[in-house]
């Protein structure tokens, strides 16, 4: 059985160096419970990915990526 490729993004805040995913809901309003912002299609991942200047794409995998 495959399972379905979805995609999260990572970027690196401006306040720290390590890199975070992008969450749900408003940035302003993250915190360390908000659930990952994952997308069923690469375009759809590529469209939030232009919204941050230090964010890549990655590949989910239930509660990673690779």
């Amino acid at each position: 059985m495959t399972r379905q490729v979805k995609w999260a993004i990572l970027f690196t805040p401006f306040e720290q160096e390590d890199t975070e995913y992008v969450k749900e809901g408003c940035g302003a309003m993250w915190d360390d419970k908000s659930p990952v912002k994952v997308f069923d299609t690469y375009e759809d991942a590529k469209k939030e990915c232009a919204k941050w200047n230090t964010s890549e794409i990655v590949r989910w995998i239930g509660e990673q990526y690779e």
